[in-house]
């Protein structure tokens, strides 16, 4: 596509209404997704014994992807993720001014969910509340190489899925979900991750928290 082309796509973009409209849904969607998903890493045992974690972070995840794909994949597709927004635009599906607006908001929506969820668990529960940390024994490189598996098995799902319906394209949610807990199941005790915007904004928060705050 010329410049000229792409910079006329980039000015319909934002004239259309329905644009901006899945920059919301973008943004409802990242914030219920993490502030849910998040949610199930936390152990409500003073004692910290949570022998069912695996399996419930691993089905919240997949469950909370799986029904906001269903709702609000026809008006933003649903991406919640910067890593496959990016690959979205690397793929040339999406625009470079809608990728800047979605990582935007999801980078926002996760920071707010963040906040949120902490003002909600206990006290005890707030050491480490849902960031990412590499297990035990486990390498850089040993993480690096888990973290590129399990997303790859999202990414390629969600680009599976995807169906052109009424001149845009909309992933089906049952294949999003699947692949995110199976992705969980298979790296979650080692490596949890596949959450970017959570991830960051869950680690700033606490940053500010419990260093910026006296």
């Amino acid at each position: 596509m010329k410049p000229k082309e792409y910079f006329e796509v980039v000015k319909g973009e934002v004239r259309e209404r329905h644009f901006w409209k899945s920059v919301r849904c973008e943004f409802l969607g990242t914030l219920l997704y993490v502030l849910f998903g998040c949610a199930a890493t936390v152990t409500w045992n003073p004692d910290g014994h949570d022998p069912f974690k695996t399996p419930r972070v691993s089905a919240s995840f997949g469950l909370v992807e799986f029904l906001l794909v269903f709702s609000l994949g026809h008006a933003s597709g649903c991406q919640l993720n910067p890593a496959l927004t990016v690959s979205l635009l690397c793929t040339r599906y999406i625009t470079l001014f809608r990728t800047v607006c979605y990582l935007s908001v999801q980078l926002i929506a996760g920071l707010i969910s963040s906040a949120i969820l902490y003002g909600l668990v206990p006290e005890y529960s707030r050491h480490h509340l849902a960031v990412n940390e590499i297990g035990l024994g486990v390498t850089h490189a040993q993480a690096f190489g888990i973290e590129f598996l399990g997303t790859f098995i999202f990414v390629f799902s969600y680009f599976s899925s995807l169906r052109r319906k009424n001149e845009k394209l909309v992933p089906k949610a049952l294949p999003c979900g699947v692949s995110i807990t199976i992705a969980h199941f298979f790296a979650v005790r080692i490596n949890i991750c596949f959450r970017t915007s959570h991830v960051m904004n869950q680690d700033y928060l606490l940053y500010i928290i419990e260093v910026k705050i006296p």
